[in-house]
C-alpha cells in the first residue's frame, strides 16, 4: 500500500491502469491485472481525498 500511495504522491496523474501494470511487473506471476486494477482505483480515490482535505477551496 505505501509504495502505491508513494507512487501517487510522486505522480497524481498516474492512472489505475498504470498501477496494474506496476503491479504486474513486479508480481508477474499473477495473472489477475483485475484485482491489481481495483486496488489501484481505491487508493487513487483515498490519496485524492486526502489531498482535497488540504487544498483551499
Amino acid at each position: 500500500m505505501a509504495l502505491i500511495e508513494g507512487w501517487f504522491a510522486a505522480e497524481p496523474q498516474l492512472t489505475a491502469i498504470a498501477v496494474a501494470g506496476r503491479l504486474a511487473d513486479l508480481h508477474p506471476q499473477n495473472k489477475t491485472r483485475r484485482v491489481y486494477r481495483e486496488l489501484g482505483l481505491r487508493l487513487r480515490n483515498k490519496t485524492r481525498e486526502r489531498r482535497d482535505m488540504y487544498l483551499p477551496s
